[in-house]
């Protein structure tokens, strides 16, 4: 039955105002794309998650629960690499039907044109989540750190899978919590889904450290 006008003017009353609070909160995303532009699609290059040979991805190198894999060309320095830092594993990896849900790379990147190299984390969320309430990272349940969503993506089908989106949350590791992640066990992601649930990963921070220091 068709909601009466005056719940239909409430809904979509009720629906502005959150977007408006959200937006002033600067937890809104940038925007939702079908094509990614330039910087999104380095982004999105860097979330490509197999390290095999068909897939261009190389492993250079493997520290306890942390791989860096390289694409590109290969050189002396990697210079002409583009690398990425992954975790191998998630830190309860004893649940057999564990669901992923976020996916975590670290790698260096300018955020602006002129701007130096900076390590940047790139989480990848899939859809349903509220995007108002952002992303959190936490380091042995400490007090997390918030983020907001950057954008989202549309993906196109293929043989092996549907249509399907995905949201990405770019993240300067900043020297707090670059620290939090070196000194730390177990790190923690969280998101709120659109019924209010906390949906949660955890990583083990195993091997990190080193595995920044050779980071190309």
């Amino acid at each position: 039955m068709p909601l009466p006008i005056k719940a239909l003017i409430s809904v979509i009353i009720g629906t502005l105002l959150s977007c408006a609070i959200a937006s002033a909160q600067g937890l809104l995303i940038d925007q939702i794309v079908q094509e990614p532009d330039k910087e999104n699609a380095t982004i999105d290059l860097m979330q490509k998650d197999t390290g095999s040979s068909k897939s261009g991805w190389e492993q250079l190198a493997e520290h306890k629960d942390w791989r860096i894999l390289c694409n590109g060309q290969s050189t002396s320095n990697n210079k002409h690499k583009t690398c990425k830092l992954e975790p191998t594993a998630t830190a309860n990896p004893g649940s057999e039907h564990e669901e992923i849900r976020f996916k975590f790379v670290i790698n260096k990147m300018r955020l602006t044109n002129k701007g130096k190299l900076e390590l940047v984390s790139v989480i990848t969320t899939p859809f349903g989540l509220s995007l108002a309430s952002g992303l959190s990272i936490s380091v042995d349940e400490k007090r997390p750190y918030r983020y907001a969503y950057r954008s989202c993506h549309i993906d196109e089908p293929d043989q092996t899978r549907a249509a399907s989106g995905h949201c990405l949350v770019t993240v300067r590791l900043s020297e707090p919590i670059l620290t939090a992640l070196k000194r730390g066990n177990i790190m923690k992601i969280s998101a709120v889904d659109l019924f209010g649930k906390t949906k949660s990963q955890t990583f083990s921070l195993s091997g990190i450290t080193a595995a920044l220091e050779q980071l190309p």
